[in-house]
């Protein structure tokens, strides 16, 4: 849909709901569904065997070599690490390799290979794009959940305030000017730009300008109130929220392109920069004022439209976007909270339910991340699981 001029009436579902269909990640990988028996066990990767190191195939300083476990051990253990840590990934089971990436934008694969001793196995973890500090993080707790079967939480959000121990111990900071005005002026020129990187540069100033846990509360708060009450922070962050169909060309019910798959998963289109959005989005409503105290959000206004209709497109699709599927429907619980009547504008209420049930049961198989969010909405929303 464009969204040039305002649409009449919201209509972010389909009329009915959409035949189940199989999910593909590559023509060689392994092909599963989402299943709606309860009664069968959560999905988990399997394999038969894996290839042996290529002749002329440079092995990783990293790598690891496994010699006390079943192939099908060490392919389970990565795809519940994956699972665990809510990480976006595609199986490639005649390659025996995984593609990967988080909601930092930090891309990597993990390889098996076959051991020169019978019974052995290699796994190389190597980073394609985004931060190396991260991707030494990951790869250590990958490494432990293999060899030893630790099970590693995803690490909690900090609080917002600083310990009052400290604040007492250590002497008061001198006054200084305020730096906010000047940080938000750069992202708002980069984020008016035309060249995609300055985009980029921009969204990912404003994900830590408005995260409360890698700035001071007060300037993350001051941050989230301009985005939210301000119409130039608005225009500027509302393109890229639309058009969504037609900037990734994917959906779960039509057969999608595999070149465009892997465009759109490679961030060579528009997924990094919507992926960003809607993290500086979720940050924006996670710290607004309380609803007693709430700022106003008037949903027939042109960007919360597009807005919206982002963020229910986004769960429709859940299996090709778990990411953006898991940021968007915490997006929509955050939003009811501000305005109750956010999700009356979806027509149906059974197609509602239809995609949030979906998107629960592939939350369950392969994201904790998208299963913790649908269960909250769907409690919310008295939506039996």
């Amino acid at each position: 849909m464009s969204m040039a001029v305002a649409p009449p009436a919201p209509r972010f579902f389909r009329s009915e709901a959409p035949i189940e269909k199989t999910i593909r990640t590559t023509n060689s990988a392994l092909q599963f569904s989402n299943r709606t028996d309860s009664k069968s066990g959560p999905w988990v990767w399997r394999l038969e065997k894996v290839q042996p190191v290529p002749f002329f195939h440079p092995l990783e300083r990293t790598v690891v070599t496994i010699d006390s476990l079943s192939l099908n051990s060490v392919a389970i253990r990565i795809s519940n690490f994956m699972k665990n840590h809510s990480i976006t990934c595609s199986y490639h089971n005649e390659e025996g390799r995984v593609d990967c990436m988080t909601d930092a934008l930090l891309r990597f694969t993990v390889q098996l290979w076959e051991g020169s001793q019978p019974n052995t196995f290699l796994m190389e973890v190597q980073r394609r794009q985004g931060c190396c500090v991260q991707m030494q993080h990951i790869r250590r707790l990958l490494t432990q959940a293999i060899l030893d079967n630790v099970t590693s939480e995803p690490e909690a959000k900090p609080a917002e305030k600083t310990c009052e121990f400290l604040e007492r111990m250590l002497p008061p900071l001198p006054p200084r000017q305020e730096g906010l005005p000047s940080a938000l002026d750069c992202c708002k020129e980069m984020l008016g730009s035309e060249r995609l990187d300055l985009n980029r540069l921009g969204l990912e100033s404003l994900c830590t300008l408005t995260d409360s846990s890698k700035t001071l509360s007060k300037v993350a708060k001051q941050a989230c109130h301009l985005i939210l009450t301000d119409s130039t922070w608005q225009g500027l962050l509302e393109k890229y929220f639309m058009d969504m169909k037609a900037a990734s060309n994917d959906t779960d019910d039509n057969s999608m392109e595999e070149d465009t798959a892997t465009q759109y998963r490679q961030g060579e289109m528009f997924g990094s920069l919507h992926l960003m959005a809607l993290k500086v989005l979720a940050q924006t409503l996670e710290s607004s004022p309380t609803p007693q105290r709430s700022l106003p959000i008037d949903l027939d206004s042109m960007f919360w439209k597009t807005i919206l209709q982002a963020l229910y497109y986004n769960m429709q699709v859940a299996s090709r976007r778990p990411l953006e599927a898991s940021l968007s429907i915490r997006c929509l619980r955050l939003l009811q909270t501000l305005e109750p009547a956010t999700l009356n504008l979806a027509p149906s209420q059974d197609s509602l339910q239809y995609f949030l049930s979906r998107a629960h049961q592939y939350g369950k198989d392969h994201n904790r991340s998208l299963e913790q969010e649908t269960d909250q909405l769907m409690g919310r929303l008295e939506y039996a699981h």
